[in-house]
């Protein structure tokens, strides 16, 4: 048994749409009313939801175009079985681990231990993402034949010319973008802004990953790699030259106007000139602040914040601050190892949420503080969705499984859903939900992490 999802007409003269976004893929399980993809007019936005639950097929692709009336998914009764998917689990099993087949292959190639990943579910971007954030392999281990072509595709009306491209949900796509490269994967509840343009061997941008407006990646004699963590943030008109790789491992900001430079050539080395080449490489939880420069094989290491309009020509020692023309070390930046008391965190989060009701109504939800100081009503006027969010304390204060938690101090259950903010992680299935939460948390200097 099946139930088709049709194109809605936004208006009288409009006869065909562009499909701007999907938010679940292949074999999704869906409930009723949950909004499963977004088209786009010349006047008008429209968000398009099932009335069934089910498990979702999507017979459309972002970008297509779509007339009034037009079938865009099929929602099916049992279960969709594709070319990578794995085996579920044992409701009562707390041992087994599911791989898929893809992932299967790619673990024993690399002699990977298992339970580096710490899931019951292994899947093949799973097993790449470990590769490449711990550059534990040869990046030419993806080497695409040379007789393959850069297919030329389009999505949201942005140019992407690969030859194998992993692209996943919730994609928030600015206009006149263009990538080029032999391998692209794309992460979910990544932003890319308007009028960038990325070239490079293989691109990978991590979940929940930002690229401001007028962003360059380019290079001239060599093509290397983009290697781009979670939650990370390249801001806006910042150059980022990839000779040779560039590496920002997870929870790194390259504020705007940054430019990256993986080369040094110019005069001829048979006039006694230099030529190098070599990696730039960010590391954990890094701040490169507006304006700064980084030269070849520079490594910034963890924690550590670069001030404005900085030179960086030699490595940087972890958790400290420098800067200055070259930039040295001012002094250790230890304040991060202290904690931040319950009362403050508490502060904190009201201001992200009042954040987060800010930005609603332009949604077409609309947040209501309950009876209870530290409970919130969300209703989606246009969807008919309503749940709750409630800020505890501790764990011993988890009532239901039907509300999303912010915690502030402990760790929320597995059949929970909601964030630690401890750790700075968030539990939601809805995609749209999760960019609203992300975007008002981090106007407030807090990331949010999807587990």
């Amino acid at each position: 048994m099946k139930y088709n999802i049709d194109v809605l007409k936004l208006g009288a003269s409009d006869d065909n749409y562009i499909v701007t976004d999907l938010m679940f893929k292949k074999g999704d399980f869906i409930q009723s009313g949950t909004t499963i993809a977004s088209y786009e007019s010349s006047k008008a936005d429209m968000e398009l939801s099932s009335d069934e639950s089910g498990y979702i097929e999507y017979i459309v692709n972002i970008g297509d175009r779509v007339i009034p009336g037009q079938t865009i998914a099929i929602i099916h009764k049992n279960k969709i079985i594709n070319e990578n998917s794995i085996i579920e689990l044992n409701p009562n099993s707390n041992s087994e681990i599911n791989i898929s087949e893809k992932a299967r292959e790619l673990i024993k190639l690399h002699n990977i231990d298992i339970l580096v990943f710490n899931k019951k579910i292994i899947k093949e971007k799973d097993v790449k993402e470990y590769l490449l954030l711990t550059n534990s392999t040869d990046m030419n281990t993806y080497d695409v034949p040379d007789y393959l072509e850069r297919k030329e595709t389009h999505i949201s009306n942005n140019i992407i010319k690969a030859i194998t491209t992993e692209i996943s949900d919730n994609i928030l796509w600015g206009k006149n973008i263009e990538i080029e490269c032999d391998k692209l994967i794309i992460e979910e509840n990544v932003s890319i802004g308007n009028n960038v343009f990325l070239r490079g061997k293989e691109i990978y941008i991590g979940k929940e990953s930002r690229i401001g407006s007028n962003v360059i990646l380019t290079n001239s004699l060599y093509e290397g790699n983009l290697i781009v963590g979670q939650r990370c943030m390249i801001g806006s008109n910042s150059y980022l030259n990839n000779e040779k790789n560039i590496i920002l491992e997870n929870d790194v900001c390259i504020s705007s106007d940054v430019k990256l430079i993986t080369h040094r050539q110019w005069h001829s080395p048979l006039l006694g000139g230099e030529s190098y080449f070599n990696e730039i490489v960010i590391k954990n939880n890094c701040f490169i602040g507006p304006g700064s420069i980084l030269m070849p094989g520079v490594v910034v290491n963890e924690w550590t914040t670069v001030l404005a309009n900085s030179s960086v020509i030699n490595n940087l020692e972890s958790k400290i601050l420098a800067g200055g023309v070259p930039a040295i070390k001012i002094k250790d930046n230890n304040r991060l190892d202290s904690l931040v008391n319950i009362e403050e965190r508490l502060k904190i989060i009201i201001k992200a949420f009042n954040n987060f009701n800010s930005m609603l109504p332009n949604r077409n939800w609309i947040l209501n503080k309950m009876s209870n100081n530290f409970s919130y009503k969300v209703t989606s006027v246009s969807n008919n969705i309503d749940f709750t969010l409630k800020i505890i304390l501790t764990e011993d204060q988890l009532e239901s499984k039907s509300d999303i938690y912010i915690l502030l101090q402990g760790v929320i259950p597995k059949d929970f859903e909601g964030i630690e903010i401890e750790s700075h992680k968030i539990r939601i299935n809805n995609g749209l939900i999760f960019r609203y939460l992300n975007n008002s948390f981090f106007n407030s200097g807090i990331h949010l992490k999807s587990i």
